[in-house]
């Protein structure tokens, strides 16, 4: 007999009130009532709470149990899903900052130049990070924790402290990715340790070289001709004018091919919001090459397995093939911004928008009602034709 919702009011015998189809409401000695989901699955009888009354209403519980039923009947056992992300809900919770590294180290390995890198890079993490962080599940790290990593070596072993900072900002957002953090990254310089951290000596500040723009055309030429997946990640780092880590985490899902975007999420951007880069035609193409050549399901530029590219790979790649031109990928950055404004056919706000700046003017921001996007495309197609030269896109098959 099934049973009613008036009833259910009054229903205070312990007890065990069958609805029907394997729902049960259950009476304890201390009148609280639960429902309970009976099913069979491979000959075995099992249990499953689906929540209190009258939390949970009849009608609710009469919908939950029907979709448990469907899956019952495609053989799927409800019941041992729920445990198994019990289960793994466990593993993300205490998935520790030492842990985790050094499941990504291993990853990270054939990626290195030698066994000396390879050791360089572990060992700053398990020197300064762990005695801090090591023990702390990644979602608890703070950006006070990353101060107290950096303090006692910041002005004294520079060049150590920048890179175990970079090294802890690039795991955290790994962890992000696979979703065992969220939020604002602790390990950020720009907007958050700047402020808390003094200024290092000059000679260990982190300038990035800049390839005069007039010298662009050769050199992307030249680098065109290398094939391997850091020249084509260099070469898409140039193209569309962004950081090294928006492009070694570009992810094909922020591809619009509809609306020829590259929608970076604020998630993934410097300034906390989101950043549309217009693509071209030349891009739209080199993104079907790069596809063809090197087919990922999620990252546009992926080692292998979906694994991240190092995020040393493009810096080792000039430092292997262009040694002499002393620059590094961020400062193409600054070629762009140069040939933009020795240009002067663009405005400085729409250069600003196109590297992902934020607005610095307050009536600026407050007035500004779009990013400029019809501007910025025209500027992006003009960027490509300057460092192309009206070429066509080099395949990137071998």
């Amino acid at each position: 007999m099934k049973l009613s919702a008036s009833a259910l009011i009054n229903l205070n015998q312990p007890g065990k009130y069958t609805d029907g189809n394997g729902l049960t409401l259950v009476v304890s000695k201390s009148k609280s009532k639960s429902w309970v989901y009976r099913y069979q699955i491979n000959k075995h009888r099992r249990e499953m709470g689906l929540g209190s009354y009258p939390s949970l209403s009849l009608k609710e519980a009469r919908l939950k149990r029907d979709r448990l039923k469907v899956q019952v009947n495609d053989g799927f056992d409800p019941l041992a899903e729920r445990q198994h992300e019990r289960e793994q809900a466990k593993i993300f919770l205490s998935m520790t900052f030492a842990t985790f590294s050094e499941d990504c180290f291993e990853e990270l390995k054939p990626s290195f130049k030698n066994k000396k890198h390879q050791q360089q890079w572990i060992n700053t993490l398990r020197t300064y990070a762990y005695p801090v962080i090591g023990d702390l599940p990644l979602k608890e790290i703070t950006p006070q924790h990353i101060k107290a990593i950096l303090d006692p070596i910041w002005l004294t072993k520079c060049e150590t402290a920048r890179r175990v900072r970079q090294r802890i900002e690039r795991l955290w957002y790994w962890g992000k990715f696979l979703d065992y953090c969220s939020g604002d990254n602790p390990a950020l310089k720009k907007g958050n340790l700047e402020y808390v951290l003094p200024k290092q000596p000059l000679q260990y500040q982190n300038h990035h070289t800049a390839l005069p723009y007039p010298q662009l055309p050769g050199f992307w030429k030249d680098l065109q001709a290398v094939e391997c997946l850091s020249s084509v990640a260099l070469q898409w780092l140039i193209l569309t004018a962004t950081r090294t880590s928006e492009v070694l985490f570009a992810r094909w899902r922020e591809i619009d091919r509809d609306q020829e975007l590259w929608i970076i999420p604020k998630e993934r951007t410097k300034t906390g919001r989101e950043h549309r880069i217009p693509l071209c035609s030349y891009a739209l193409d080199f993104l079907r090459n790069l596809q063809s050549a090197y087919p990922s399901d999620h990252l546009l530029f992926s080692s292998g397995k979906n694994k991240v590219l190092s995020d040393m790979a493009m810096l080792t790649l000039m430092r292997n093939k262009f040694r002499s031109l002393q620059a590094t990928p961020h400062g193409f950055r600054s070629s762009f911004r140069d040939w933009g404004e020795t240009s002067n056919a663009y405005s400085h706000r729409a250069l600003e928008y196109a590297l992902g700046h934020r607005v610095k003017s307050k009536v600026e921001s407050a007035y500004q009602r779009d990013d400029l996007l019809l501007l910025r495309r025209q500027i992006m197609t003009d960027w490509a034709g300057f460092l192309n030269r009206k070429s066509q896109v080099i395949s990137m098959a071998s």
